[in-house]
């Protein structure tokens, strides 16, 4: 599941920064003013695209961003490992199972420009580390960068005769997942849920 929050952490962050350059210029303070302008224009100039997995990666033409995911499992671990029971406010037996994933994206953006191609790989890093939050608070731990490929050339991707330059980077997540289980539910699953009568109240007639 972390390509579907990068992808929408992404898209945030791409609206984020082309939306003003004193929000992009600070990206790319080492770079002269000129080399800022042309950067942002290149940005603004079409609409980035989204993909996931390499499913259909021409879809919408460049530039492109294209999230892959990949899951193993965390070492040391017993399958569902399990806390204590306990009662919840409903007075139900509830016990939590987790299980610790080690999930890796591997983001792969495609441009028609090697500047644009440069400048959503700075935009990609910052807007991670502007949204760290947001991946926290869906259950990711220990959120480590792990590099990024040099920029080449994708012949196969073509846009108006022109191939697409191309970078890849890679994170990797520790993800937390847990999930209430309901002991009184498991001796019967799946049965019906029973009927409660329903009681109406009539309308009193009065007499004329």
């Amino acid at each position: 599941m972390l390509d579907i929050h990068m992808i929408h952490l992404l898209s945030n962050g791409v609206k984020y920064y082309k939306a003003d350059r004193r929000l992009f210029d600070p990206l790319f303070y080492n770079f002269a003013d000129s080399m800022k302008e042309r950067l942002f224009n290149e940005l603004n100039r079409k609409p980035v695209n989204f993909d996931v997995a390499f499913l259909n990666r021409k879809a919408g033409g460049t530039p492109l961003i294209v999230v892959q995911n990949d899951e193993q499992v965390f070492p040391n671990q017993a399958l569902a490992d399990a806390s204590g029971v306990a009662e919840d406010s409903f007075g139900r037996r509830v016990r939590y199972s987790h299980i610790f994933t080690s999930q890796t994206a591997t983001i792969t953006v495609f441009a028609e420009s090697i500047e644009l191609a440069r400048a959503l790989q700075v935009i990609i890093r910052s807007s991670i580390l502007l949204f760290t939050g947001t991946l926290i608070k869906a259950g990711y731990e220990n959120i480590l960068y792990q590099g990024s490929t040099s920029i080449g050339v994708d012949p196969t991707l073509m846009e108006g005769g022109t191939p697409a330059y191309t970078v890849s980077m890679s994170y990797s997540a520790l993800h937390h997942h847990i999930i209430p289980v309901y002991l009184d539910h498991l001796s019967d699953v799946g049965a019906p849920i029973p009927d409660f009568p329903i009681d109406v109240l009539l309308p009193t007639l009065i007499e004329p």
